[in-house]
């Protein structure tokens, strides 16, 4: 068995394996749990060691959070410069395709605001200006039993029935 795979059954049995600032192996869990994987543990304890100190020196995984799909780059010769990627690039991708850069910062997109002009309700026959096709508490756009509505005077920012437009 590898060390990975001795870590990973002592794990799913309860008992957890780590490695403590003096480079030794600690177990944690039940009593009998324990007992039982001491001799696996005890017999494999160099390679488990060695595995747990790689671990601990691999650098984080990147997670889908860390990418941005527009960065902000810094350039000592010119004024910062946005540049767009997809799919979205880490920070080390970004530093690696361009490497004059002193730096370079995300830029987080706003969340879409909750408005007439960005719901999936809103319909715009012919040259008008919008109508709303989701509220039935709005008065008629045209005349008694139309479909569409007016617009709310706030813009849909109070909507109760606001939806996301595809």
């Amino acid at each position: 068995m590898t060390p990975a795979t001795i870590i990973e059954r002592a794990a799913a049995c309860g008992v957890i394996v780590t490695l403590t600032p003096a480079g030794t192996v600690k177990t944690t869990g039940t009593k009998d749990a324990v007992a039982r994987w001491v001799p696996t543990l005890r017999a494999n304890r160099d390679a488990i060691v060695a595995a747990l100190t790689k671990a601990s020196n691999d650098p984080p995984a990147v997670s889908p959070a860390d990418a941005s799909p527009v960065w902000l780059i810094h350039c000592p010769d010119r004024q910062p410069v946005a540049v767009h990627c997809w799919p979205p690039a880490t920070l080390a991708e970004i530093l690696a395709i361009y490497p004059t850069a002193t730096g370079a910062k995300p830029v987080r997109q706003q969340e879409q605001a909750r408005s007439c002009r960005t719901c999936r309700h809103l319909k715009r026959p012919g040259l008008s200006d919008g109508h709303c096709g989701g509220r039935d508490d709005l008065p008629p756009a045209y005349t008694a039993g139309h479909p569409l509505r007016r617009l709310p005077d706030d813009g849909g920012a109070s909507c109760a029935t606001w939806e996301e437009s595809r």
